[in-house]
């Protein structure tokens, strides 16, 4: 891992923390606004990220609501329609697309560790955010965190190929520090 793609690393867990705190501490919007930080100070190639942000945060709404609609997860929020998923997650989701197309390479071509890296990942995520109050799970919470790691099982692989090939497509990402 490289000095930067490890700063990068970094600030996306504390981005992580600020959205997940940001309907915790009642400031809805510094979630999503610490996320717009991160998606601009990372990449010097702006179209490539925006769009890939925009499509993760899109597959994140889909997901996350399903996941709301089946019972598996709750947002006790009074800020955001109790129907959608919030602004943070999707906030969340769209951060995800930066190691999508810059840090993930070295998982292209390796579907079954992706499977299993979204698989235990994605779930240790959400407990970690019900442990810190940022969203529910059905109780029991067993179902709740298979049907996630189902969900990430599938995301990760698939986004990672996608993020590849875009970042491929492009031949102009850069990351950079400022």
């Amino acid at each position: 891992m490289t000095l930067m793609a490890a700063i990068q690393f970094i600030v996306y867990q504390l981005v992580w923390v600020i959205c997940a705190f940001s309907d915790v501490w009642q400031i809805p919007w510094i979630g999503p606004l610490s996320a717009l930080a991160y998606l601009y100070w990372v990449s010097h190639d702006l179209p490539i990220v925006w769009r890939a942000a925009a499509y993760m945060g899109l597959a994140g709404l889909i997901c996350d609501t399903a996941l709301m609609h089946l019972g598996f997860i709750s947002f006790d929020t009074s800020m955001w329609p109790g129907w959608l998923s919030p602004a943070w997650m999707i906030s969340l989701w769209a951060c995800f697309a930066v190691p999508l197309v810059t840090s993930f390479g070295w998982l292209a071509g390796k579907p079954w560790l992706a499977v299993l890296i979204g698989g235990i990942g994605g779930p240790m995520a959400y407990a970690g955010g019900a442990e810190l109050g940022a969203l529910s799970l059905s109780d029991p919470s067993t179902p709740a965190l298979v049907a996630i790691g189902i969900a990430w099982a599938i995301v990760t692989p698939v986004s990672i190929e996608w993020g590849q090939r875009l970042a491929k497509n492009t031949h102009e990402v850069q990351i950079v520090v400022a």
